[in-house]
């Protein structure tokens, strides 16, 4: 098994892992629950990390990039809003849906 990724926290290594899964690779997360073993250590000395096999590597690695591309800012804050092609409405950079008429971002204009 190689590491393809090193999440923030238990909750993301184990989003990203079931997405891998979903798509046939044998990922697992590993160092889950060492944060609980380890308690006395800083929360992110510890990150869990998600194994794939080697001819999964890049399948999962494409999965990682797709999901930091979407869900991930900028370190610098420049994340760009986004405005909705349905209503018209400036959306934040963390919103994949419009908060005003709940279009998904990147839907054409009906």
């Amino acid at each position: 098994m190689v590491e393809v990724y090193r999440a923030a926290d238990n909750a993301e290594a184990h989003l990203l892992c079931g997405i891998m899964q979903n798509e046939g690779i044998k990922a697992r997360v590993v160092g889950d629950h060492l944060r609980d073993v380890l308690s006395h250590l800083a929360i992110g000395a510890v990150p869990p990390r998600i194994l794939a096999p080697p001819d999964g590597y890049e399948a999962a690695r494409k999965i990682v990039l797709a999901y930091e591309t979407r869900h991930k800012a900028p370190v610098d804050g420049s994340a760009a809003q986004w405005i909705c092609a349905r209503c018209g409405e400036l959306n934040d950079p963390t919103f994949d849906v419009c908060w005003q008429c709940q279009s998904e971002h990147g839907d054409p204009a009906e």
